[in-house]
């Protein structure tokens, strides 16, 4: 295992962390851009953003994630539907982790549809997100025969992953920075399930 990757990502992590707290000029980007999403979206509800919201960081987040895993299960890929739990909930555990220690505001609650005061950086929902559909994604290329069923899942649950953070700007819950930091931490996850999954299923 190439721990060189999960290194030099983790660092540009640290270094947009760096940049998001030091630099005033880069929250103010940030809220210009969700100024201009929200005044885009403004004619269209906000149910769509807020049910994309519970299906991927909160208890209807276990509707998909069983679903997957009951295909791993008739699928026979006991290892992979542990891990895939696994994997997750360390996701899930880490981000709350990160979000207490690094402490950045949330945007202003002017902007917010539905208020939140804990930490904003990184976005739980978008590490969530590129963790959990990133690990499907894997999945359906690895294990899907039929070429058809395996690309409409694959860009399916590609789709999810900006689009979550997108409804997260929608809401004015994150900045987009926040969004980055959580894919670029969700990746990394991602690779790390890819990984031991391999080895796993090799031994």
């Amino acid at each position: 295992m190439d721990f060189r990757k999960y290194v030099i990502l983790f660092i540009v992590f640290l270094i947009l962390t760096l940049i998001v707290l030091g630099f005033e000029s880069v929250t103010a980007l940030d809220i210009a851009i969700i100024a201009h999403v929200q005044n885009m979206m403004s004619p269209f509800s906000t149910a769509l953003p807020e049910t994309v919201a519970h299906l991927t960081y909160g208890f209807r987040f276990w509707i998909p994630a069983l679903v997957v895993a009951i295909a791993l299960i008739v699928s026979r890929k006991y290892i992979a539907m542990f891990l895939m739990f696994f994997v997750v909930q360390f996701a899930y555990v880490t981000s709350d982790i990160l979000k207490t220690i690094i402490g950045r505001v949330r945007p202003p609650m002017e902007m917010q549809v539905t208020p939140l005061t804990n930490p904003s950086f990184p976005s739980g929902h978008a590490f969530l997100s590129m963790c959990f559909w990133g690990i499907c994604i894997y999945l359906a290329h690895r294990y899907i025969k039929n070429d058809i069923a395996k690309w409409v899942l694959i860009v399916l649950c590609g789709f999810m992953i900006p689009f979550t953070g997108f409804t997260r700007l929608w809401l004015g819950v994150h900045y987009p920075t926040d969004l980055l930091g959580g894919y670029i931490m969700g990746f990394i996850f991602v690779m790390i399930f890819a990984d031991v999954e391999k080895r796993l299923q090799k031994d």
